[in-house]
């Protein structure tokens, strides 16, 4: 019995509202003059020359060991625009680049042979053997962001603090956008390796991590992978939708870790580089929460439902306990409790569990079909478990994993992307009258093989479709075949001609047809 998903365009406040407070960071000169009339050249000016070893980010000493170290005071702040801000971390007792950070570039370079640390803040530009300055950043800008540094937790590791990015003025925004490309330095160990790494291999995995934060609070973590769907690397800028999932919060700061399958025995062995560019940022505005997009689902006849979402947040914005959200048929005294290791609504982090128990319910409410829409953070890693109970019961389970996990002997489920619906079937004998409660469990599912794969999930949302128990006494539902008695509506019409997906009472029991 498949459902069909309508949305009503009702929803041209929040996109109008949504547009008027969206800003974004492009790194270009020209943009930051405009808002900043009396400053030329900012963006420029924080391009370190040589790429490794300059003095903005490394200091007077230049990243000489033999000299006394001193710290590279580098930092770079959008005011007057969308107000990010970055510092280099403080990591080894220093605020050096050689311990991560953001640093501002327009190098670009085309020859794989010259893909080392020397040409650190190059990305990296496709049949082109050449290199250069400018030009080359996302949409043919001349400007773009360098990410460098990584956590990962071997002893050979002593990184502290992950390079972030924050809003200084303290106010809690969304960043819904921005665009990622290759460094030529990734893309030579990727392909070739050096003396420090092997090349990617088709068992191996390489993504960005995102954490976002409101004050101390996690609020969520998304991933986004550094390699093609054929495990090749990216090497066109290629955009990163932090609102593809769905679930996307304020936050005041992101840190960002880069993490991989390859380890050289010392821990995570490829460059820990990345690109990014054009950064869209958007405030929240109070007229943006007062209008909302109607969402119908078009149930069988005499059928209805109930959707539910978690939030974390209160009305202000501010982190509270997970609480539900139902939406849809919602009868008078529904109740929803959460139980859940995670603080993120619609994620599940390693080893994390949750439960969702509904009550509430009418006595003798016929369920008819339960659903939930899950996923993986990305297309490469990932998996988990739900059960679903109805009055303590289990009446089924789905168990899912990300689409290219691969390399992996036990079944982890069936293979989704990003935000997949998937539904749960009743075995035949389930019980389906629900005079108590209903309730989800969720669990992410530890990968034995490769423990690297075991990463955030998705939880989106939770549906109930039933029916009134009222209506008849009938507490039982059945797949119908084509034979045999006749079929009625459930107010008792007799059916000449039988709508599939439809309810229908058949011999004394409530049936799809």
């Amino acid at each position: 019995m498949k459902k069909l998903f309508t949305f009503m365009a009702s929803c041209l406040m929040v996109l109008s509202a949504g547009a008027q407070n969206s800003v974004t960071l492009t790194f270009e000169d020209s943009q930051y003059q405009q808002n900043n009339p009396d400053v030329a050249g900012y963006w420029t000016s924080r391009i370190d020359t040589p790429q490794y070893g300059g003095e903005l980010l490394y200091g007077e000493n230049h990243g000489d060991t033999a000299a006394v170290y001193t710290n590279a005071n580098y930092r770079w702040y959008d005011n007057n625009g969308t107000q990010l801000y970055s510092e280099l971390p403080e990591n080894y007792g220093f605020h050096m680049f050689w311990g991560g950070g953001h640093a501002i570039s327009n190098y670009w370079n085309g020859n794989i042979n010259e893909g080392d640390y020397m040409h650190q803040l190059s990305v990296y530009v496709p049949d082109n053997a050449s290199s250069g300055q400018g030009g080359h950043g996302h949409n043919g800008s001349d400007n773009f962001c360098v990410h460098f540094g990584y956590m990962d937790g071997s002893a050979y590791n002593g990184t502290e603090n992950l390079p972030f990015v924050t809003f200084r003025d303290g106010v809690a925004r969304y960043i819904d956008s921005m665009w990622i490309n290759n460094t030529t330095y990734n893309v030579n160990c990727m392909l070739r390796g050096n003396t420090l790494t092997e090349p990617i291999s088709k068992d191996d995995v390489l993504y960005i991590e995102a954490t976002g934060y409101d004050g101390n609070s996690l609020m969520y973590q998304k991933i986004f992978s550094l390699l093609k769907d054929d495990l090749t690397p990216i090497t066109d800028w290629t955009k990163w939708n932090w609102n593809s999932d769905d679930e996307n919060y304020p936050v005041t700061k992101v840190d960002f870790n880069i993490k991989s399958t390859v380890d050289n025995g010392y821990g995570f062995s490829l460059p820990a580089y990345f690109a990014y560019d054009d950064v869209t940022v958007r405030t929240p505005v109070a007229a943006a929460r007062t209008a909302k997009a109607v969402r119908k689902i078009e149930a069988a006849e005499g059928e209805k439902y109930i959707e539910i979402k978690l939030s974390g947040q209160d009305e202000n914005y501010k982190p509270v306990p997970l609480y539900g959200i139902p939406t849809g048929d919602v009868p008078e005294g529904l109740a929803i409790e959460v139980e859940s290791d995670g603080t993120m609504p619609s994620q599940l982090g390693k080893n994390e569990t949750r439960k969702v128990k509904i009550t509430g319910l009418p006595e003798g409410t016929i369920i008819t079909r339960l659903a939930a829409k899950v996923g993986t953070m990305s297309t490469a890693m990932g998996a988990g478990r739900m059960k679903a109970f109805i009055d303590g019961e289990e009446v089924g389970q789905i168990a899912w994993c990300a689409s290219n996990m691969k390399g992996v002997t036990n079944d982890y489920g069936q293979k989704v992307g990003t935000a997949d619906d998937l539904e749960f079937d009743f075995y035949e004998d389930a019980v389906t009258t629900c005079n108590e409660s209903v309730e989800f469990f969720a669990e992410n599912v530890s990968i034995e093989e490769k423990p690297v794969l075991t990463q955030t999930v998705n939880l989106r949302r939770y549906y109930i479709f039933y029916t009134n128990g009222e209506t008849t006494g009938i507490t039982e539902l059945n797949k119908a075949n084509n034979s045999g008695a006749e079929l009625y509506t459930l107010q008792g019409l007799r059916v000449v001609a039988p709508v599939k997906g439809q309810v229908y009472v058949k011999n004394g029991k409530k049936v799809i047809f």
